[in-house]
C-alpha cells in the first residue's frame, strides 16, 4: 500500500516513523487506525458491504464465531472486488 523502493521489502514497514511527514503533507493528523475506521464506514454506509465481509477485508473477524470461520473459507482472491 505503501512503496517504498529503498526499504528491503520494497514497502513501509514501521508506519508510526512517517506519520509527521504524512500529516505534515497531508494538513491533518494521520494514524494508520483512521484509514481502517474511513474504510469501514466507505464499505458499510455508502457501498452497504455486509458487515460479516467488512470484518473480513479489515481483519477483524471474531475466530470465535462458528458462521464467520466457515466464510473466512474463501480466498484473498474472492476480496480483491470488494476491496
Amino acid at each position: 500500500m505503501f512503496p517504498l523502493p529503498p526499504s528491503v521489502s520494497g514497502h513501509v514497514v514501521e508506519l508510526h516513523t512517517h506519520y509527521a511527514r504524512i500529516a505534515e503533507a497531508g494538513g491533518a493528523k494521520f494514524w494508520i487506525h483512521g484509514l481502517r475506521k474511513a474504510f469501514i464506514a466507505v464499505a458499510e454506509l455508502e457501498l452497504m458491504l455486509p458487515c460479516s465481509l467488512t470484518k473480513r477485508l479489515v481483519n477483524h473477524a471474531r475466530p470465535g464465531d462458528l458462521t464467520e470461520n466457515y466464510a473466512a473459507d474463501g480466498s484473498v482472491g474472492q476480496l480483491r472486488e470488494p476491496a
